[in-house]
């Protein structure tokens, strides 16, 4: 990867929100799937606990799914989108995608 390269993907920087229970609960198969999905798109840079407040997490992160942002411009907030996919024999995994959002949600299980 070129510096110019990784200049690009350092600007393509993110918050959003997630629960802690819900990392702190993965005591499920399902739960670590959902969890390895999420954080195998993005590269956590900075993170808020807000747990007194609100029980979550907030990360600050760079992911190649977000979109570029201007040095000195404001962090933009996407709400994590996780959909469920169903294969043979009870086996499943979760594709993770990245919405923009002005108000945003912590997750959505679909």
């Amino acid at each position: 990867m070129t510096q110019t390269e990784k200049t690009k993907l350092a600007r393509r920087i993110g918050r959003f929100t997630v629960t802690k229970s819900l990392i702190m609960g993965t005591d499920t198969d399902e739960d670590w799937k959902a969890m390895y999905a999420l954080f195998s798109r993005v590269i956590p840079i900075h993170i808020i606990d807000k747990t007194y407040e609100t029980d979550s997490l907030h990360y600050i992160a760079i992911s190649q799914d977000f979109e570029e942002v201007e040095l000195g411009s404001k962090i933009p907030y996407y709400t994590v989108i996780l959909s469920k996919d169903e294969l043979e024999n009870d086996e499943f995994y979760y594709t993770v995608r990245f919405e923009k959002t002005e108000d945003p949600e912590e997750y959505i299980f679909t």
